[in-house]
């Protein structure tokens, strides 16, 4: 699950430009966590915590990986003074939060120890992307937007290999419901979200989404 984010905890958080790339997730000098939001004059002020947990988490979680990498590849030492977001289980897991397994999480995971730099890198691109759409439309719209972009991307009215493509919709849409499951606090919403996109039913989801937009929802806060 992810760590818990406050309002305090992203007030005055300081850009994240990289500089912080050697010495990973350490405190700015107002104390705050280091790239918490990649620009805070341009933070959106209806964003919701679940927005800015999902960029919080997403920040770290590309610096974890690119220390992963250099470690495993470059030869660059361990951080002695290294804090959770080096403990690569711990990581993982909170990756898998942000979206699913099957697309990217362990694509990403396992390019790190065969050395796959390729597959690294498209795979970290995917991730930021994902976090520019929830930094823009916000957390329930994740899924619409990579559901609906595999979709384009496959060319279904070519007939190659068209079983496997379902497939890939598919893992999609299963990886887009764990990412709900962990990341929307409403319970019976993320379970009702989670149903539409397991049951492959975008249209569902899209209803759904609509309506608690349209009703100007407060998703930030556990929902009985």
């Amino acid at each position: 699950m992810p760590l818990p984010v406050t309002s305090d905890d992203v007030d005055g958080v300081s850009a994240n430009d990289g500089s912080n790339a050697g010495a990973i997730h350490g405190k700015g000098a107002d104390d705050s966590p280091v790239g918490a939001f990649p620009d805070e004059k341009e933070r959106d002020a209806s964003h919701g915590l679940m927005e800015l947990q999902y960029v919080f988490d997403a920040n770290h979680v590309i610096d974890s990986y690119k220390s992963f990498w250099r470690k495993a590849n470059e030869g660059e030492a361990d951080d002695t003074d290294a804090d959770i977001w080096s403990n690569r289980d711990f990581v993982y897991n909170q990756l898998v939060s942000l979206t699913g397994v099957t697309l990217i999480a362990e694509t990403l995971d396992v390019s790190v120890d065969v050395g796959d730099r390729d597959v690294f890198d498209c795979s970290l691109h995917l991730l930021e992307g994902y976090k520019r759409c929830v930094e823009s439309n916000g957390m329930i719209t994740l899924p619409v937007y990579v559901v609906t972009t595999m979709c384009e991307t496959l060319d279904f009215e070519d007939g190659e290999a068209f079983l496997d493509k379902i497939r890939t919709v598919r893992n999609a849409c299963f990886d887009m419901a764990e990412v709900v499951l962990a990341r929307v606090p409403d319970t019976s919403l993320r379970y009702d979200l989670a149903v539409a996109l397991m049951s492959l039913d975008l249209d569902s989801y899209i209803n759904q989404t609509d309506r608690v937009l349209s009703d100007g929802k407060d998703m930030s806060a556990e929902q009985s």
